[in-house]
């Protein structure tokens, strides 16, 4: 929500409110003088301030406890000023400073976060800013879902068997495709005309949200039960599939393909819009490019360094089909799970702040050292044979 807060008097503050179309007569807009928000009590101050479109006749401490009051209330807040020196306070307490390169202050040149030629660049700020902490969103999600699948694929594997198909170069290389195509996409302007129309987030809110975690659980459902079914079943499929390395390398096939496929999932690559930034972000292409075929360099040639074996064209398709069907199997599951709305009770642990601010590089590195550790203490020195 935008505020206006000068020193004038309210009745020039609120014409020049209704020349920029965000203060209109006899709608639910407030507007009110600095005095006024002076005499009350915090309480009913942060309600207020809550609730004020513009305010006139300021003082410097009356633009503070704007600032103050709407951080409490759980917004991010921007300050776009700096003209004289008694917005200093506000700038200082301000999560983001937005000023003009020519007409702020020198100590609003100090503060400043962001700064800009003239006031028409505030909707491209706000354009990106809500792009990238949506796409940053995006990539804690593909993250989130490729390390919780891995873990759980490894773990059981190697308390199964002993021996997991995802070895630790598979789950850097996995990281590594995810950490360069979700580079690519955190630059993207997806769904940017949407964004700016939707409610910005509360400063409080996690960033994983109740949303992101149900396309996680679907997601890593999909691929541990793919695993499940090589792994417990692969008996059944030997005729098809082959030998137990084969059986391993189209785990790991599959594993990889399935994120790259969620990688599609996330970025809605269905909608025409999304579709169409795709297509004209080439490097991101020549990236994907160069992922697929280091993939099936890796799968055809490195049977020594990521002890791979070759497969065949009908066990690609298989492997390329088994990661596809990922979109479709989430589509379904959003389908049926929209039919129930009782469902999404089951998703408040969401809300409550849970690992909201993890480091997605510290992540990988504690899964990595948990499966080895596993696999050290499950079976240390045991040779397997038929």
């Amino acid at each position: 929500m935008a505020k206006l807060v000068s020193d004038d008097e309210l009745s020039a503050v609120r014409a020049i409110a209704q020349e920029l179309g965000f203060f209109i007569e006899g709608t639910n807009n407030v507007a009110i003088e600095g005095l006024e928000i002076r005499e009350m009590t915090e309480p009913e101050r942060i309600e207020k301030v809550d609730q004020t479109t513009l305010m006139g006749n300021c003082l410097p401490r009356d633009k503070l406890l704007m600032v103050e009051d709407s951080k409490k209330k759980g917004h991010v807040v921007a300050f776009y000023g700096g003209l004289t020196i008694g917005d200093a306070l506000a700038l200082k307490s301000s999560d983001l400073v937005i000023t003009e390169k020519i007409r702020c202050t020198e100590k609003a040149k100090e503060l400043s976060d962001i700064s800009i030629s003239n006031f028409s660049s505030l909707c491209l700020i706000l354009k990106y800013g809500r792009c990238a902490y949506h796409n940053i969103q995006k990539f804690f999600q593909l993250q989130y879902t490729a390390l919780i699948s891995g873990l759980i694929i490894s773990f059981v594997a190697t308390v199964h068997s002993g021996d997991s198909p995802l070895a630790a170069l598979h789950l850097i290389w996995m990281n590594w495709i995810l950490c360069l195509l979700g580079g690519f996409m955190i630059a993207m302007d997806l769904e940017a005309q949407e964004l700016l129309n939707a409610q910005p987030a509360k400063r409080t809110r996690s960033l994983l949200t109740k949303v992101i975690w149900r396309n996680i659980v679907i997601q890593v459902s999909y691929q541990v039960s793919i695993f499940f079914i090589f792994e417990f079943r692969g008996h059944m499929l030997l005729s098809f599939i082959g030998e137990k390395d084969v059986q391993k390398t189209m785990i790991f096939n599959t594993f990889i393909l399935c994120q790259l496929f969620n990688l599609f999932n996330v970025m809605a690559l269905v909608k025409k819009q999304v579709l169409d930034v795709v297509l004209r972000s080439y490097w991101f292409l020549v990236a994907l490019g160069a992922v697929v075929v280091v993939q099936f360099l890796i799968i055809e040639f490195g049977k020594d360094v990521a002890n791979c074996v070759r497969l065949n064209a009908l066990q690609w398709t298989f492997c390329f089909l088994l990661a596809a069907f990922s979109w479709v199997f989430d589509w379904a599951i959003k389908q049926v799970l929209a039919s129930f709305p009782s469902y999404r009770s089951a998703w408040d642990f969401a809300n409550r702040g849970l690992f909201p601010y993890v480091s997605y590089l510290g992540f990988p590195i504690f899964s990595m050292c948990l499966i080895f550790s596993v696999s050290y203490y499950v079976h240390p020195n045991i040779a397997y044979s038929n």
